[in-house]
């Protein structure tokens, strides 16, 4: 099963990272924002369980048209922030990010798999 587009059963088959301490099973976690991160503050999603966290998974941001970006954190699995800061709306754009990924409930089709960005770090050529 992938990340994106399917359910929150996921949490089985994320082992396929290399790191397996990016993705940690929690419920209502909030992942501790390193100092060389900027922390987001706007919150949504709230309403829905927290089905992993990711902290520190580096991705790329893609825009799929209609003001809607999505981040390829593989060449499969991509995340789709609830918000996403304006500074980070570039296509292709490397970041570093951790955050709180969201249900899916089993009648809905996102473009990527619900997220709850909580802090974020550009990465240039130096890191």
């Amino acid at each position: 099963m992938m990340l994106a587009f399917l359910s929150c059963e996921k949490e089985t088959e994320i082992a396929d990272y290399p790191d397996k301490t990016t993705f940690e099973s929690a419920q209502n976690h909030i992942p501790r924002c390193p100092p060389h991160c900027i922390p987001v503050t706007d919150s949504c999603l709230t309403s829905r369980s927290t089905t992993g966290t990711l902290n520190q998974v580096q991705g790329n941001i893609l825009y799929k048209g209609n003001d809607m970006w999505t981040i390829a954190i593989s060449k499969t699995d991509h995340i789709y922030p609830c918000f996403l800061p304006s500074t980070l709306k570039v296509n292709g754009l490397a970041i570093e990010i951790s955050g709180n990924i969201k249900e899916i409930y089993p009648y809905e089709r996102w473009p990527g798999t619900p997220f709850q960005l909580h802090c974020y770090k550009i990465l240039t050529a130096e890191n």
